[in-house]
């Protein structure tokens, strides 16, 4: 179950805490952090500054893993767990512009005894400083993200994400997408997502990559793809109609030994994370067509309580790589 409180103690304040999951973006997706996952315990602040022009997020969590601690020799020891702490700032240049900056950070909470561990610097406030005082190592993740929105008059929009992860071997995600409103009741969509092998993945320590619930925080093929998407949405009174076509091409492998380069880490020491197993390299491609229809009608507008039907149809191909 997901649930939050939220409290405005001044006009341009706001906290909330609860068990929920959250999205930064303006697209279908999101590269830097999206509500794939299951739901998660947060305290988040939000400040509005210059006249809302700039709005500034603080959020932290915490996450844990479906892999258990090393402490027991039967199946209920504890999961292992980690913590969070995402900045967000929304700048709003112009009426026609919008780009944000984002930092995320996975920690260490607890060591392999199931002790606690904490860094304090986590609860850090202030963006930009934790990555300049630690490094991507087996107790840190760090990924850092630009997105921008350009609305081209009330139908056309332009928006986009870039979100390096790893600068020394090249590692990245990327966003570009384009909204289009021919009219007010419709919306149509296409967008491309992308994400180099071995993003959002801490090498250093698996147990302490970007991920919840082993489900990824960002997109939901986590690493290692290319993704195609085609969206459209229509409403009528409260009856809602929407269709997706998405094609995706991204690697597939068993999970082996990493180059001695790298890190000198065993297999067994990477789990599978979603439909993707931790690799270097590629040995195999999937590619997935996945066409989906859904009808709805909302129940009640200020909830959002609605009932649907959805039908999906997917298709999956392989092919070895040369």
């Amino acid at each position: 179950a997901g649930a939050y409180f939220s409290y405005a103690p001044w006009r341009n304040f706001n906290v909330q805490f609860g068990h929920h999951k959250h999205f930064i973006g303006d697209g279908y997706r999101s590269m830097m952090l999206s509500d794939n996952t299951f739901n998660y315990p947060f305290l988040r602040m939000n400040l509005w500054l210059l006249k809302n022009r700039i709005a500034y997020s603080v959020m932290y969590t915490s996450f844990q893993n479906l892999n258990r601690l090393e402490i027991a020799s039967t199946s209920e020891a504890p999961f292992q767990k980690k913590g969070g702490s995402f900045h967000n700032i929304d700048v709003f240049a112009t009426e026609w512009l919008k780009f944000n900056f984002f930092q995320g950070m996975i920690w260490q909470t607890k060591d392999e005894n199931g002790n606690r561990v904490i860094d304090y610097n986590m609860y850090n406030p202030i963006v930009l400083m934790n990555p300049f005082l630690f490094d991507q190592d087996e107790d840190h993740y760090i990924i850092l993200g630009l997105g921008f929105k350009v609305n081209t008059g009330k139908r056309l929009n332009f928006y986009g994400q870039f979100v390096p992860d790893d600068l020394k071997n090249w590692t990245y995600g990327s966003q570009l997408g384009v909204s289009y409103f021919p009219w007010k009741a419709l919306r149509l969509m296409a967008e491309w997502n992308q994400a180099s092998p071995n993003t959002y993945r801490n090498l250093n320590n698996a147990d302490h990559s970007y991920t919840h619930y082993n489900q990824a925080l960002a997109h939901p093929m986590e690493t290692g793809f290319n993704e195609y998407i085609v969206k459209l949405d229509y409403r009528y009174q409260r009856f809602l109609l929407s269709g997706t076509a998405s094609y995706a091409d991204f690697d597939e492998n068993e999970p082996r030994k990493i180059d001695s380069e790298l890190q000198n880490v065993e297999r067994t020491n990477f789990p599978a994370v979603g439909p993707v197993d931790w690799f270097v390299g590629n040995d195999f491609r999937k590619s997935q067509l996945r066409l989906s229809a859904e009808i709805a009608y909302l129940v009640n507008p200020s909830s959002n309580l609605k009932v649907f039907f959805n039908c999906t149809a997917m298709q999956l191909e392989y092919r070895p790589v040369e």
